[in-house]
């Protein structure tokens, strides 16, 4: 079964709201970001009630799971292997939706998540830098701060996408995830694949 435990901010490595899934601490990720975004008029940016999963009739991944999820909470979800945290994940992103129960997102609600598939989305052809600012209003020098905190300083943010390690590709899609503005951070095991040493 899963575990889902609410984190003190001094484990958290990324600050705003975020959600971890099977997470282990890296103090190499280190850093802060500002999100930028209008307030909610209510602490609540998402909540569940009775949610339940399973594919296709088969063993239940998810049973009758509520919780709100609250403007500043930080939440990690443990679990083995096969046992619904990356399941979860869709459903709280849409992308599968409850066998039963319901899930309500704040209307104006941005969520940023990171998945192993991430790094399909980065266009080869661009530098790190380059890659970075796509898709965002980010500056210059915010995505050299950024590809910095990725462990890509000085020239090596010039890099082309093409070149890099597979590890190396999921810093940069972790990094335009944190360039994103995001009110909830939605983690799938970030510290694997991650080439650190």
């Amino acid at each position: 079964s899963l575990l889902f435990k609410v984190l003190s901010p001094s484990k958290i490595f990324i600050i705003r709201s975020l959600i971890f899934f099977g997470f282990s601490p890296t103090p190499a990720l280190n850093f802060t970001i500002s999100s930028g975004l209008v307030n909610f008029s209510s602490n609540i940016l998402l909540n569940l009630y009775n949610v339940s999963f399973n594919y296709d009739g088969k063993r239940e991944l998810i049973k009758n799971f509520s919780i709100d999820l609250n403007f500043g909470d930080n939440i990690a979800i443990i679990g083995k292997n096969g046992e619904g945290k990356s399941t979860f994940l869709k459903l709280l992103t849409g992308k599968l939706i409850p066998t039963t129960g319901n899930i309500k997102r704040y209307k104006d609600l941005e969520l940023g998540c990171f998945s192993q598939t991430n790094q399909e989305t980065l266009d080869p052809t661009k530098n790190i830098i380059e890659e970075l600012q796509r898709e965002t209003d980010i500056t210059e020098q915010e995505a050299r701060n950024i590809a910095g905190n990725m462990m890509f300083s000085g020239d090596k943010a010039y890099k082309k996408i093409e070149i890099l390690s597979g590890g190396e590709k999921s810093r940069v899609s972790l990094g335009k995830i944190l360039a994103r503005k995001s009110h909830i951070l939605l983690l799938d095991e970030p510290t694997n694949h991650l080439d650190l040493e």
